[in-house]
């Protein structure tokens, strides 16, 4: 008997020119579960990415139903945010697959990132001119003080 509501979902781009990315559907069946793994380096990586995708399926507590995956080379965190995207859109519940970063060990935001912790003193963006109020670009003429035509 399929898992209780859920239904067909699929997540990820698919076609020839997906690169590092993967697309992975759900079909809820009566039988046990199956994991179809379709992918260019299926012999060296086939079973990771089938052991990456079952662990999801562990943790959602899925026994039932035909997972399939059409890999395009993508990293494991990848594949797993995938199988857990898939499996809530089939309307399936479960925790967060992907681990939860180390306190203190995020990356900054972008802005701080981009802009530094004062938009006019540091930072690439700071740095180049980008950033602070507008300025008017004047040329030559207008510089100098003489009427514009």
């Amino acid at each position: 008997m399929p898992e209780h509501g859920s239904k067909s979902a699929s997540v990820g781009p698919l076609g020839d020119r997906v690169r590092s990315d993967l697309n992975v559907g759900y079909e809820p069946t009566s039988g046990a579960l199956t994991v179809e793994v379709s992918s260019k380096v299926d012999y060296l990586y086939g079973e990771a990415i089938e052991s990456a995708v079952r662990r999801v399926a562990d943790a959602f507590a899925v026994t039932t139903g035909r997972l399939t995956v059409d890999d395009a080379g993508a990293l494991e965190w990848v594949i797993l945010a995938r199988a857990e995207c898939c499996l809530r859109r089939a309307g399936l519940d479960g925790p967060p697959v992907l681990p939860e970063p180390a306190p203190g060990a995020g990356a900054p935001r972008n802005r701080e990132r981009l802009l530094g912790p004062s938009p006019r003193h540091s930072g690439p963006i700071a740095r180049h001119g980008i950033a602070g109020p507008p300025r008017a670009r004047l040329g030559r003429q207008a510089r100098s003080g003489a009427p514009c035509r």
